[in-house]
């Protein structure tokens, strides 16, 4: 016979450090829109088993004899903090289950059930590209906190089938302790009208708006700028399209929340050295409004990243009807595939800077003589990324909640 207490609402905290500003680099990055989204709709979901509880930097800050520990202490505060105090102050918070967003930031030690979200494993699949500085012994720290996190937790959350395998194979995590729940799409990012007129309306008001020419192509990029992105991709691509005389006008953008990126100066570095510089712009960080502005008044939609644990930029920017050209890698045969044999989006090798800028070419070019073929790829676009939605998102991950709790 069950007791009141087993038959109790349990309850799931939700670690949202990552929607402050001033933790880690969560915040104004897909993290940061992943806690946002599921936090968010939680609060308002109903279900008959479980409450669910946001917990904050001030719900989980260290104690006053903590403190004075951690200002005595030569060495390692964060280290100290994050592996010793902070599993203690979780498990002062009533809860059955925590749940990190991010492996990250969860303890490698739990004192409390535990699932954590596996966005990817970019930093274990290059390896090359973050382990720098003191031979890599930062790095290497880093990682093993992360991945014994991640090995001590009940269960793991990955955003993609994609980055299951990769847990499964770098974590050596057995598949049945795996979920998977795809991200979404906010309906926000719908914003092309059914109409043609009106859409070359609206196309051409957002133009004006964005001092863009009316015959001018103009290759759209947002993210971010690590290397693994392959940013500095796009100026190549840029510089051999320009060589066509069809395409001298193109121009291409490049957005995202990178001002203070460590990667920045390279970047801008290498927009200098190049012959077209003036025609690669960088607005940096967009608002809402701005970026429905960009996504209405551009050609088409690049991203040539290496690799993607999910890919949001990729499903918004098909949300908005913007025809997609990315690399054939990780997850993003799983955010195209309805694609594959539709106008719409485009997989193209890795780096194979020949096969990137004949597509583009033959696209935007058709565009240009057959406006049906053009709005039919708009509309697969939208048609796929409406696919993805943060409901079906939080629907999953409230089943993990309630697998991982019976474990």
């Amino acid at each position: 016979m069950n007791s009141p207490k087993d038959n109790a609402k349990k309850t799931v905290a939700l670690d949202i450090r990552g929607l402050s500003p001033n933790f880690k680099s969560h915040f104004g990055r897909g993290t940061g829109r992943y806690i946002y989204e599921i936090s968010s709709r939680l609060k308002n979901f109903k279900h008959q088993n479980l409450n669910f509880k946001e917990i904050s930097e001030k719900d989980l800050k260290p104690s006053k004899i903590q403190d004075k520990i951690l200002n005595l202490s030569p060495l390692g505060k964060v280290t100290l903090e994050c592996q010793i105090f902070f599993p203690r102050n979780i498990k002062k918070i009533n809860s059955d289950l925590i749940h990190f967003f991010f492996h990250g930031d969860a303890p490698a030690y739990p004192l409390t059930k535990q699932i954590t979200s596996i966005l990817d494993v970019i930093p274990l699949k290059f390896p090359e590209l973050y382990s720098s500085g003191f031979g890599g012994l930062g790095f290497k720290l880093a990682r093993y906190l992360e991945n014994k996190a991640a090995i001590s937790s009940t269960g793991i959350i990955a955003i993609s089938e994609a980055t299951k395998k990769d847990v499964i194979d770098i974590f050596g995590i057995k598949e049945d302790r795996i979920f998977v729940t795809p991200l979404g799409v906010d309906p926000r990012f719908f914003i092309l009208p059914e109409d043609k007129d009106s859409k070359e309306n609206i196309r051409t008001k957002a133009r004006e708006k964005l001092s863009f020419a009316k015959d001018q192509q103009i290759l759209f990029y947002l993210g971010g700028i690590d290397p693994r992105k392959n940013v500095s991709f796009l100026i190549k691509i840029l510089e051999e399209l320009k060589k066509n005389s069809d395409f001298k006008e193109s121009k291409l953008v490049i957005a995202g929340n990178y001002e203070n990126d460590k990667h920045f100066p390279s970047l801008k570095n290498e927009i200098n050295k190049s012959i077209y510089s003036k025609d690669i712009l960088l607005p940096g960080f967009l608002s809402e409004e701005k970026l429905k502005d960009y996504f209405l008044a551009v050609d088409c939609f690049v991203f040539p990243s290496l690799y993607e644990g999910f890919g949001l930029p990729v499903i918004e920017a098909m949300a908005a009807g913007l025809p997609v050209f990315a690399g054939q890698n990780s997850s993003i045969p799983e955010l195209m595939k309805s694609l594959d044999k539709k106008s719409g989006g485009w997989m193209l090798e890795d780096n194979n800077i020949g096969a990137w800028v004949e597509k583009i070419k033959e696209i935007l070019t058709e565009f240009d003589k057959n406006s049906e073929f053009k709005y039919r790829a708009q509309a697969n676009c939208i048609e796929n990324a409406g696919q993805f939605t943060w409901d079906k998102t939080v629907n999953l991950t409230v089943s993990a909640y309630d697998y991982f709790l019976n474990k």
